[in-house]
């Protein structure tokens, strides 16, 4: 992975999250955050023909200078994501004396884009673009996904900074996991990818200051694409058009038995039943899994403190499967269509 602090300026990447102050831009909102960042004067800009992450990284970098209240830009571009060839835009801009806030605002105004204030988060994106991320958003900070375990003990470890230039949503995930654990969380984070959206080759260019993971996770998400859903303190990240996670009643036996870890790597069903039955020995009577689909997708795990139930739901959700119990055996099955 390179490390998660390392620095890659990749100034064609993704998405770019570029820490500045925290500000409104827009005159929407008025309060201390605004004039944190109206209080940094840059004495001189002068771009020309310069691409639109370069110039948010030159400004990020003029606040952390000044020591700025920290938050970040986020410019927003969901095409490249998707793999479609999308001309990044440019900047030629010259101002003097000028608030840090107001050269914002400028850069994205020339650079055709509009300017949406979230928290400690200024999102940059194309018009389009910017009405389908506040309806992502709407959509993934709902209160069930708010209150749930997972993001209820994100909300309480904080970081004060983290740079993953250059890297895949893959090793973004990574890193979030260290960062959870590092600071007594489970980090348990599962990727479900398509072919369409590939989180090792997706890449993002992102630095971030002042957040807490529960914050950072939401980001990944809404930047990626991807839909959130946890189950226990798992947060899942899906594919849009991945397979929807089934919604399964438990299998009592498996739902009591936690183990302390699972580290999967790309196993097969067969694989993944022999680790259940496995750590299942000791259940006070036999539990039998069977296979009855053959499916040959892999699967990938890491996860802390988990029940042995989570761990086949995730296995079924990542293979495309489900499962049901007649009383004797779990039986894993080919999923219906649609759900």
């Amino acid at each position: 992975m390179g490390g998660f602090f390392a620095k890659l300026w990749l100034m064609k990447a993704v998405v770019t999250l570029v820490c500045v102050a925290f500000g409104t831009l827009v005159g929407a909102t008025v309060g201390q955050a605004q004039q944190s960042m109206s209080k940094v004067i840059v004495p001189s800009i002068a771009f020309d023909q310069a691409d639109l992450p370069s110039v948010l990284d030159f400004l990020g970098m003029k606040a952390r200078e000044a020591k700025a209240k920290p938050s970040n830009i986020i410019l927003y571009a969901p095409d490249l994501h998707a793999g479609k060839p999308e001309a990044m835009p440019t900047v030629t801009l010259q101002l003097s004396h000028v608030p840090l806030s107001q050269a914002v605002r400028y850069a994205a105004k020339v650079a055709g884009m509009q300017i949406h204030v979230d928290g400690k988060t200024v999102w940059v994106a194309k018009p389009q673009a910017m009405q389908e991320l506040k309806q992502r958003q709407a959509a993934y900070r709902s209160p069930a996904v708010m209150r749930s375990a997972a993001y209820q003990g994100m909300r309480h470890r904080s970081l004060d900074a983290l740079d993953l230039s250059g890297s895949s949503f893959v090793d973004a995930v990574d890193s979030l996991r260290a960062l959870d654990r590092a600071k007594g969380g489970n980090g348990n984070f599962v990727l479900i990818g398509s072919d369409t959206y590939d989180p090792a080759r997706m890449q993002l260019h992102f630095s971030g200051y002042g957040l807490n993971l529960a914050e950072l996770s939401q980001y990944l998400a809404e930047i990626s694409g991807f839909t959130i859903r946890t189950i226990g303190d798992v947060v899942i990240y899906r594919a849009p058009d991945a397979a929807p996670i089934p919604d399964i009643a438990p299998i009592p036996t498996l739902s009591r038995m936690k183990i302390a870890t699972a580290a999967i790597d790309e196993a097969t069903m067969p694989e993944m039943i022999e680790f259940i039955q496995y750590h299942s020995r000791s259940a006070p009577a036999a539990v039998n899994v069977v296979d009855l689909t053959g499916t040959q997708g892999a699967i990938t795990l890491d996860l802390q403190q988990v029940s042995l139930d989570t761990v086949l739901r995730l296995s079924c959700a990542q293979t495309g499967t489900t499962y049901r119990s007649d009383g004797v055996a779990v039986q894993i099955v080919a999923r219906p269509l649609g759900r």
